[in-house]
């Protein structure tokens, strides 16, 4: 089968290859439609530009059908795939709201009813034109099926009353809508302005609180639909005061406000605004009461925009809440770890980050805000875990080093030193130094991640790295120490055989008691100190080396002497620096009575 259009022939399928329709198409009948559409969309364009446009196909024999589905969309009925097309295709939906006076078409035969002054009517005859079966409204050329549709969408919404031979519809009794012929609907007489309560203005009202509109649509329900009215503003003035408190604070959080300075002072001035709004909406507590609406719709519709804010600022200070435990927790972490760690600035890092997030009011009802925030914080704080607890076992010893740190206390050797310290030319700052660093060796073993889920810091010894770091781990120190041990024994076990045996001291030996003689000499031949080194071999050693004297030098003294004349010399050089350097110090002193010290 072929088609001809403007002296061009090519076979059906052709004209409307490619298309979705081409696809679509499920017989003969449709392929033709798809055809013509096709081929005379331009013209039809040019000659009626405001034409609406559907999303599905629509014919002139499913016409009546498709409006018919609208009407039933409206009437509350069922809400069918070509009902909603048809209202979206005459601009009366938004996000699956009626719009009503929004629709271009709507809007226009509402302007046509106003003109006409109030008490009057806008007759069929002033909007439609043309002959039986090929009329169409003069200003966009809308078959009378859908001009009916666009009336009832201005009916729903409460701004006309629809008056058809022998009854009239309004938005109170709209349903009776579906049992009307979409014939009758199109055939209707005139369009009115609704008496009783403006409707249109109140629909308005109820949809920006979203309350039902059926309840001030039917009069029936008018008592109900004051009382609605009324809990609705209650609560939103609960949730404005609410809100308006939070945003007074800032919502601080990161140890910042959010809302500061002119931004802070815009959105409580807004708050206010609608509060004012709210406030006055409380004097309308009877259905009386309501038919004295002070408000347009469009200021009704103004209002929308403070509620919005209201939820928005809602949704910011919910996801502050969310976070900020999060935050307080990576605040304290950040004091417990060095300013410099690579850790505290991921922190500073994210700090920045999510603030400029949190203070753009576009990202405030962001659904993945919330998440998106608190992961990173998460991630964060896990990190921080790990990396604390790595540092405490680097700083802590656990249960078996605890108990080697304790054996090297109670070690006999320590309590040999210690009572050897007793004597004088003995290094016994060095035994200090090991108790010392011994003693600072803390433990700590009974701490996991879980402990430090609620408090960035260990619940049992509360180590700070930043007050407390370890250059060196607790366990290599430990290690240190043991080794330490075993030199400071053999050091100076081996001070004391060198001195005893100087020529000079054994000289004084031999003029001491049998025992004492005998104690010394003992130690002399076995090169080993007491098991328990008492009271009588301190004494007895002191005695001995009392004819020693002892000459304490400075590590820096040594230094400078060495290298005074300037560096690099030679070996001779050097030698001589030292000879110089110790005659000084040990002038006139006995050279076999002195002892030097070097007091590091």
């Amino acid at each position: 089968m072929e088609v001809t259009y403007k002296g061009v022939t090519k076979p059906l399928i052709e004209w409307i290859k490619g298309s979705a329709v081409s696809r679509s198409a499920t017989s003969v009948r449709d392929l033709i439609n798809a055809v013509a559409s096709a081929c005379l969309s331009t013209y039809f364009a040019e000659k009626l530009p405001d034409y609406p446009t559907f999303s599905v196909l629509i014919t002139q024999a499913s016409r009546p059908q498709a409006a018919q589905e609208a009407v039933r969309w409206l009437a509350g009925g069922l809400k069918t795939q070509q009902g909603t097309a048809v209202l979206d295709a005459l601009d009366l939906l938004d996000d699956g709201r009626i719009t009503g006076r929004e629709s271009r078409y709507a809007g226009y035969f509402l302007t046509q009813l106003f003109q006409k002054g109030e008490g009057q009517v806008l007759n069929r005859s002033e909007l439609l034109t043309g002959a039986l079966g090929a009329e169409a409204d003069v200003r966009f050329g809308l078959e009378p099926e859908w001009v009916a549709v666009t009336l009832l969408g201005l009916v729903y919404a409460g701004e006309v009353t629809l008056a058809l031979p022998g009854r009239k519809i309004d938005a109170g009794n709209l349903e009776e809508a579906i049992k009307v012929g979409i014939a009758d609907l199109a055939n209707w007489k005139f369009i009115e302005r609704p008496k009783g309560l403006p409707l249109a203005t109140l629909t308005e009202l109820f949809q920006l609180l979203e309350l039902p509109t059926g309840l001030i649509k039917d009069a029936n329900q008018h008592t109900s639909a004051v009382e609605q009215l009324q809990k609705r503003v209650a609560a939103e003035l609960d949730r404005l005061v609410l809100a308006r408190q939070k945003a007074q604070k800032g919502l601080p959080i990161w140890e910042a406000s959010l809302l500061e300075g002119q931004v802070k002072a815009d959105l409580l001035r807004r708050l206010d605004d609608h509060k004012s709004f709210l406030e006055s909406l409380q004097t309308y507590n009877t259905p009386g009461k309501l038919r004295n609406f002070r408000y347009s719709a469009d200021e009704v519709q103004v209002q929308a925009a403070g509620r919005t804010l209201l939820a928005d600022l809602e949704a910011l200070a919910e996801v502050v809440a969310a976070i900020q435990p999060l935050t307080a927790y990576l605040g304290i972490a950040q004091a417990v770890l060095p300013a410099d760690h690579e850790w505290s600035q991921k922190v500073r890092a994210l700090q920045r980050e999510q603030l400029a997030q949190l203070r753009d009011s576009k990202n405030w009802r962001q659904p993945t805000l919330r998440s998106s925030l608190s992961g990173a914080l998460e991630n964060l704080k896990s990190e921080y875990i790990q990396i604390y607890l790595d540092l405490h076992r680097r700083a802590r010893l656990n249960a078996a080093e605890d108990d080697r740190k304790k054996r090297l206390m109670a070690d006999p050797r320590h309590k040999q030193l210690t009572a050897l310290s007793d004597i004088d030319f003995l290094p016994v700052a060095d035994l200090k130094e090991w108790e010392n660093k011994l003693a600072g060796l803390r433990p700590c073993y009974a701490i996991g991640a879980s402990d430090l889920k609620e408090r960035p810091l260990c619940p049992n010894c509360g180590y700070r790295p930043v007050e407390e770091p370890a250059k060196e781990p607790a366990q290599f120190v430990l290690d240190q120490q043991e080794e330490k041990l075993d030199q400071l024994y053999s050091a100076w076990t081996n001070a004391l055989l060198i001195n005893l045996r100087q020529e000079a001291t054994q000289a004084d030996i031999a003029l001491m008691t049998p025992d004492q003689q005998k104690l010394l000499q003992n130690f002399l031949d076995t090169e080993a100190l007491p098991e328990k080194v008492g009271y009588d071999f301190v004494q007895t050693v002191k005695e001995a080396l009392t004819g020693l004297e002892r000459v304490a030098v400075p590590p820096e003294d040594i230094l400078m002497a060495l290298t005074e004349g300037g560096m690099p010399c030679t070996v001779q050089e050097l030698l001589a620096r030292f000879h110089r350097f110790v005659e000084k110090h040990t002038e006139g002193k006995a050279p076999n009575k002195v002892r030097i010290v070097i007091e590091w």
